[in-house]
């Protein structure tokens, strides 16, 4: 029992540290506090995929941690950075979701949503537009920004 509490707590700290923040990183105040509402998602061979309009797919970028919708679960992980690059890089941590079963039209879109969030490489914002790009900016997801009355704070 010793062996396992000892495992476990091993195990936890190898995790945590998998998903730490370089020293000095801090999310870009354009992203920090924001909301988002995904619009489009364009994966690599696919074309553009149709969005649901319920339920809302959403981001929201908060003290170095994202968490949002895919259609079906919701998620959280770090926000870390491709330091030494460009201002507008960006990339995300491990995802932590919950696990309720996702089929058909709507299992697709969550998915393909998931994967191309652990694809992120940069991104652009534009007014109450922000893309991120993914597979060398071949790719986007699309979103616009949620009026604040929309958004929750769980702070």
């Amino acid at each position: 029992m010793r062996v396992q509490a000892i495992f476990l707590m091993a195990m936890t700290l190898f995790s945590a540290s998998c998903n730490t923040v370089p020293n000095g990183f801090s999310v870009s105040s354009e992203l920090n506090n924001t909301q988002w509402r995904l619009v489009s998602l364009e994966p690599m061979a696919e074309g553009a995929m149709a969005i649901p309009a319920q339920p809302e797919l959403t981001l929201r970028m908060r003290d170095n941690q994202v968490s949002g919708y895919d259609g079906c679960n919701d998620f959280s992980g770090p926000i870390v950075s491709s330091w030494g690059s460009s201002a507008s890089a960006l990339r995300f941590g491990s995802f932590t979701t919950t696990l309720v079963p996702c089929q058909g039209e709507a299992g697709k879109v969550a998915e393909a949503y998931t994967d191309a969030l652990a694809q992120v490489e940069s991104y652009v914002i534009s007014g109450d537009q922000l893309n991120l790009y993914f597979d060398q900016g071949r790719s986007t997801l699309s979103f616009s920004r949620m009026p604040a009355a929309e958004t929750q704070d769980d702070a």
